[in-house]
């Protein structure tokens, strides 16, 4: 049986997260969901959930190097933190989760990005992101992005 520490450590997630940019910084890579995940169907910006190790999580930093290595075969070379950001939603069963955000720039990685896991991306400059076509917490980012950006 779950205590209610274990609950909440179950429904809140931390999450690395990388706005990548192309060599001209004038576009930005995202992802295609697959269906079958949660918030399936939607773009999102690439990254994912920082592991525990043992009893320790992972660093932020390596999370993205591996998520990143894992999802596009792309290894990272020089990112660097931009913005936390926490954020509440209720998922397919209706359950509150909490997601901490860590987001980085990555300024330049080796390889070329491709969907290791079936998954379409896409390069987009940022003018042309359509908010109602990625996850709430996205959006939150998107618009942090285009004040930053002016």
């Amino acid at each position: 049986m779950l205590n209610n520490s274990d609950e909440n450590k179950k429904n809140k997630l931390r999450v690395a997260i990388g706005i990548i940019w192309n060599q001209e910084r004038s576009e930005i890579l995202i992802s295609l969901r697959p269906l079958d995940k949660e918030l399936g169907g939607l773009w999102e910006f690439p990254g994912g959930k920082v592991e525990l190790i043992g009893d320790c999580l992972e660093g932020d930093v390596n999370a993205l190097i591996r998520e990143l290595a894992e999802e596009l075969g792309i290894y990272v070379i020089n990112c660097e933190h931009w913005l936390d950001l926490s954020y509440q939603y209720k998922n397919k069963q209706g359950t509150n989760k909490h997601v901490d955000l860590v987001v980085y720039d990555v300024w330049d990685f080796e390889g070329i990005p491709e969907g290791l896991e079936g998954q379409e991306i896409k390069w987009i400059k940022l003018e042309d992101f359509k908010p109602d076509q990625f996850p709430a917490a996205n959006i939150i980012l998107i618009d942090k992005l285009k004040q930053r950006l002016g």
